[in-house]
Order: structure tokens, then sequence, then C-alpha cells
């Protein structure tokens, strides 16, 4: 086990189950993890990403092959709703 100094650790709430007094632990659903693995593996359970236009911007930046980054002279990084609120950028040489 662990030293007494040392019984911190973290807990991710979504992997922790609680059970109430009495109750008996459920079996693990090896047959679903495995499945869920899998389905992820082969990209048929990503979520759809939810991005504000300034995560696209990044995107599209990161998109552009290494050379076209190199290359890059400027940068438009939106930071508000409205379509006139960005900072424009000077990437330096």
């Amino acid at each position: 086990m662990l030293p007494e100094t040392d019984n911190e650790y973290a807990v991710v709430r979504d992997r922790l189950t609680v059970l109430v007094s009495g109750e008996d632990e459920r079996e693990y659903d090896y047959a679903a993890e495995l499945s869920a693995e899998i389905a992820n593996g082969c990209g048929g359970a990503e979520k759809e990403k939810k991005t504000n236009p300034a995560q696209k911007a990044i995107d599209s930046f990161l998109d552009l092959t290494t050379e076209d980054q190199k290359n890059a002279k400027s940068f438009v990084y939106p930071y508000g709703s409205q379509s006139d609120e960005v900072v424009n950028w000077t990437i330096l040489e």
C-alpha cells in the first residue's frame, strides 16, 4: 500500500461508482468495453466537435503543411462573436 504521507491521489468522477449500503458491485462488462474501444479505434464513436471560430482558425492553421506554416506572414484570430472582432497577428521571420 501507499506510505502514510502519500495517501492522496486523484479519482476521475466518471470512473467511480458509489454503492448504496448493502448493494453488491456489478460485474464488469468486458464485451461492452471492448466494443467501445474498437469503435473508438475505427473512428465510429467520435463525437461531433462543437468548435468556436477561434478554434476553427487554429485548426485550419495547424492543418497547413509545415512548409506553408513556415511561410505564413499573418494569422487572423477571432476573439468574439462579431465578424469584425479579430486580432490580426503578423508572423515575424
